[in-house]
């Protein structure tokens, strides 16, 4: 044509391009359409509930999913729609510059022609990748249906197991409460226990009130000691009266750990505890209350001139009229040091004395104990003789017991102390003698046939017994201890 007007092959390049723009415009339409869209779903995938509830390795899951698919996804596109437009000012500018190289038409027609299969092949592809999104978003919305399922479903698993826990601990309520019913049957012997106690007391108290008209002389000491035992009396009152408020109080205690479940096996054990000491403190009790047994015992030894008579009686109301356990004291003694006795009951060996033995028993019927620990064995051994008693100075302090055993440990070999029956006392200077005293040495009712029974004697240095500690045929002793008590 002129040169003024357009041929038909310009035309025809003017209109498609025209065409091809119109076509890019819609595609960036529709591409940010479906930005939209997809930004619209990840937002909507953020902000579900289900979210909040994903811990750990599901929600880094979900978020690297999000992360580096779908931003890879938009990324494309978006380059795609950089191209594009890059596409289109390129096709803007050759527009221009159409009409000043016509003779390049074909050739430019060939390359929009070009250009246009690619944009339309991107177009496709950019179909199919939003069709990948929509897929991708598809997959999405069903692993979150899914991870919602899970949670409902651990959900649901954890109610069971909050129901089963609460069912154990239901079980748990009632073991307790069944290992408590022993506790308060021990708790109502205990209490029966001390009322038990608390008359015997009262008994006890009687019968220091009946031993008072039979006691003669030391009034004033009798009279002090009678207030200690008033005293001691009141002490064990009050101590049972603290055992009373303890139990009461361990009663509460129980009660209200029923109520505070959470701390009941740590009062469980308080409990014990308690009950322990209590036990203890009434243990205390019948260990003081066996010692007032001893009173007797002491106003007898009182009343027969014995002073300290603490020092010669034991814990369980014996008294000591001879003691060889450390063999530091030297029993090889005259005639009258036997009678007025020797050594220190209160630190060591002794010997009572045969004048106080005299004045203890002329009245009352006694119990002789005879202690002996043997030489060869090392077994502590004893024997027990009713009917115990000793003369006055005239019988030269004679010897007596109703004969026979009444009492004896397994291991104890021979009844040697009946041989001594109706025998006087034989020491350095004493009236009588013996020709066994000669040899043996050590004072002792001796029977004239040089028997086996002398406690008295040298202590033993070997195992040749002749001379030395003996209580049967061919055992020496390396202790002894002599015991009387009133019946």
């Amino acid at each position: 044509g002129g040169g003024g007007s357009l041929s038909r092959v310009e035309m025809v390049t003017l209109i498609m391009a025209v065409a091809a723009l119109l076509i890019a415009s819609l595609c960036l339409v529709v591409l940010v359409f479906k930005l939209d869209q997809l930004d619209g779903r990840v937002r909507a995938v953020e902000a579900h509930p289900l979210i909040e509830k994903f811990t750990g390795e599901d929600l880094d899951d979900l978020k690297q999913f999000l992360d580096d698919d779908l931003r890879v996804k938009i990324d494309e596109v978006i380059s795609f729609a950089n191209q594009t437009e890059t596409a289109l000012v390129g096709l803007e500018e050759h527009l221009k510059n159409l009409g000043k190289d016509q003779e390049n038409t074909s050739d430019a027609l060939h390359v929009m022609n070009v250009t246009l299969v690619s944009h339309g092949a991107n177009i496709e592809k950019m179909g199919g990748d939003v069709a990948d999104l929509d897929t991708e978003a598809a997959a999405t919305k069903t692993r979150v249906e899914a991870l919602e399922g899970t949670v409902t479903r651990k959900t649901d698993q954890l109610g069971a197991r909050i129901a089963s826990l609460e069912g154990e601990i239901s079980a748990l309520d009632t073991r307790i409460e069944e290992k408590m019913k022993p506790q308060e049957r021990k708790f109502a012997e205990l209490n029966r226990t001390m009322e038990a106690d608390r008359d015997f007391t009262a008994q006890l108290k009687i019968r220091i009130d009946q031993n008072n008209e039979t006691i003669h002389g030391n009034y004033d000491w009798t009279n002090n000691n009678l207030n200690d035992i008033m005293t001691t009396q009141a002490e064990t009152t009050r101590k049972l009266q603290a055992a009373n408020r303890t139990i009461g109080a361990l009663n509460k205690t129980v009660e209200d750990e029923r109520v505070n479940k959470s701390a009941l096996w740590a009062a469980h054990r308080d409990l014990q505890l308690n009950v322990t000491r209590v036990t203890q403190r009434l243990d205390a009790f019948e260990v003081r209350i066996e010692g007032l047994q001893g009173v007797t015992e002491e106003v007898v030894m009182l009343n027969a001139g014995i002073t300290n008579p603490e020092n010669y009686i034991t814990p369980d109301g014996w008294i000591k009229i001879q003691d060889r356990q450390n063999l530091d004291v030297l029993f090889d003694r005259s005639y009258q040091e036997y009678i007025d006795g020797f050594g220190d009951a209160g630190t060591g060996d002794f010997w009572l004395g045969l004048e106080n033995l005299h004045l203890l028993t002329r009245e009352g019927i006694w119990v002789l104990r005879l202690e002996v620990t043997e030489w060869t064995s090392g077994n502590d051994e004893f024997a027990q003789y009713s009917g115990f008693s000793i003369g006055d100075s005239e019988s030269i302090y004679t010897f007596n017991i109703d004969g026979e055993i009444v009492s004896k440990s397994s291991g104890f070999s021979e009844n040697r102390m009946k041989e001594s029956i109706g025998r006087p006392f034989v020491a350095d200077g004493s009236p009588s003698s013996d020709p066994c005293y000669s040899s043996i040495s050590g004072g002792w009712w001796y029977s004239g046939l040089c028997g086996d029974m002398r406690p008295n004697a040298a202590k033993c240095t070997g195992n040749n017994f002749t001379h030395c500690m003996k209580y049967a045929t061919g055992e020496g002793i390396s202790a002894s201890r002599i015991l009387i008590r009133m019946v």
